[in-house]
């Protein structure tokens, strides 16, 4: 899906989910807000002064942060109302999720990864943005099973610092969180998604896997569970929200 549909679809359905929310009477108190802030604040080490500048940084105050944060705990609430309580675990479910899920279970897996940097300026224009994000997205289509390094000459020549390259073996945990996610959902020879970082748009391809063998289930029981409940999580949400666009009659035209 083109990346500025998505963008798009994802303010579509948190306007959805927010009118929701009201229907259903959700509602969060100021204290509740103010200890998610303070939760925050503590896991991130800021003082609040810090936490201030943070925002100011990102163009908002404290108040339009406090207005998220709040927006935030009622998404949040609704779906566990309409989502999350509807799910049932049930000892054959893990089993099975388990056993079709098993490359996510491999012990001292390792994954081989190439990348290409698509720079793009400090404070790059919505066309700068847009024309990166196309050649992205030819890449990510015309990638797989191809010479990735030679792409990156051939789309992006004319981007000074524009590079692909080997990065060599990675176990979990070794990359930054979301490469780390991406690489170890990748076969052999696919090529993720964009990712949008401070130096530009980053996309890999893992080009080898090596190692691990499967954790018995006894001893990630737990994890199991955490995975097999965001799956089905995800299947209702998206079941739920696709119910509430056909409620609200949305046509997306670009």
């Amino acid at each position: 899906m083109d990346l500025r549909l998505r963008a798009l679809n994802t303010l579509i359905e948190e306007k959805l989910i927010d009118q929701e929310a009201t229907r259903q009477r959700i509602n969060v108190t100021e204290k509740q807000v103010a200890d998610t802030i303070e939760s925050i604040r503590k896991e991130q080490r800021m003082s609040k002064k810090q936490l201030e500048m943070a925002l100011e940084g990102t163009g908002l105050t404290f108040e339009d942060y406090k207005r998220q944060v709040e927006k935030g705990l009622k998404r949040s609430r609704l779906i566990n109302r309409v989502v999350k309580s509807k799910i049932e675990i049930k000892e054959e479910d893990l089993r099975t999720y388990y056993q079709t899920h098993l490359e996510d279970y491999m012990a001292d897996e390792s994954v081989r990864i190439s990348h290409i940097l698509l720079p793009l300026p400090a404070n790059p224009t919505e066309n700068q943005e847009d024309g990166i994000l196309l050649i992205a997205e030819d890449i990510m289509r015309t990638g797989q099973g191809k010479d990735f390094a030679g792409l990156a000459h051939q789309y992006a020549k004319d981007l000074p610092g524009a590079k692909g390259g080997d990065l060599g073996y990675f176990k979990k945990g070794e990359l930054v969180p979301a490469l780390d996610r991406m690489a170890f959902r990748l076969r052999v020879g696919q090529v993720g998604e964009p990712i949008r970082t401070q130096e530009g748009i980053i996309l890999i391809k893992v080009t080898d896997r090596k190692g691990g063998s499967p954790i018995p289930l006894d001893q990630i029981k737990k994890k199991v569970e955490r995975d097999y409940q965001n799956s089905q999580t995800e299947q209702l949400y998206r079941q739920w929200i696709r119910k509430l666009r056909e409620r609200s009659f949305i046509e997306v035209k670009l």
